[in-house]
């Protein structure tokens, strides 16, 4: 707790600090009559924590005195905090291990695409729901997999999130599916983001483990965290397989300008 009070001065001390950013790049802007405050400006960040003695630059793209802007950088900055803390220094994330609504039906059908179905209405996206076996008992894509990562599931969470594992199981089928996930990749975006994120581990690996069998339930802790608004799971494979997935992200709900309240 210590730590995480710590990590909360630090990030209140970025956060004055970027405002005066702000502050001083408007009053640049008027002294040289720029008017168009629409142009995209790159704010430069050093953060350095305890546990490292290694500075990181962090250059971020948003527009200029965007809210939007502050609210990417801090969520960056708590990412590094988190990424570099150990495991006795940094923020407490136990309780950040809900189910966010894939088994329950909190998270709604609309919310949940995919790139294809081999049968939209009998393994479409809708039925990648963990411990969920109604109608073909999974989500299905089309085509078969590979290493290309050409297919994907994808679960809007409508606003930024903490995610901190991932949930997955085959298709059980009432006893009659035989297609699982055997590894997955994982892609992750929120609002100040222009393009998707791939998810990589400290050791900079992409590929989780998957299934073994078309009914267990495995779980991969992410080391790092994810903030994120929408996932993305990329059924992998060596080699061309059918595949069919059920899923559930863990973690909890986030607003950045909650943590200093």
């Amino acid at each position: 707790m210590i730590m995480l009070t710590k990590a909360k001065l630090f990030l209140r001390r970025k956060y004055l600090q970027l405002q005066q950013q702000q502050q001083q790049q408007r009053r640049l802007t008027l002294n040289s009559h720029i008017t168009n405050t629409t142009n995209n400006a790159a704010t430069t960040t050093t953060t350095t924590t305890n546990t490292t003695t290694t500075t990181t630059t962090i250059i971020t793209t948003c527009k200029m005195f965007s809210q939007q802007c502050l609210s990417y950088q801090l969520l960056t900055l708590l990412s590094l905090v988190v990424l570099h803390a150990t495991p006795n220094q940094g923020f407490d994330i136990a309780t950040c291990n809900r189910p966010l609504g894939m088994e329950s039906g909190a998270i709604t059908d609309t919310q949940i695409t995919a790139s294809s179905a081999h049968d939209a209405g009998f393994v479409g996206p809708q039925h990648a729901r963990l411990k969920t076996d109604n109608n073909g008992g999974a989500w299905c894509p089309k085509h078969m997999v590979s290493n290309a990562l050409k297919e994907y599931l994808q679960v809007d969470l409508l606003s930024t999130h903490v995610i901190t594992a991932i949930r997955t199981q085959g298709r059980f089928g009432k006893g009659q599916g035989q297609e699982y996930t055997e590894a997955y990749v994982l892609e992750y975006w929120r609002p100040g983001f222009t393009n998707w994120k791939r998810w990589k581990n400290t050791q900079g690996k992409e590929i989780l483990p998957g299934n073994i069998n078309t009914y267990s339930e495995v779980e991969n802790t992410l080391q790092p965290i994810v903030f994120a608004s929408k996932m993305r799971i990329y059924p992998y494979g060596q080699y061309d397989r059918t595949v069919c997935l059920r899923a559930e992200i863990v973690g909890c709900t986030w607003d950045v300008f909650n943590f200093f309240l």
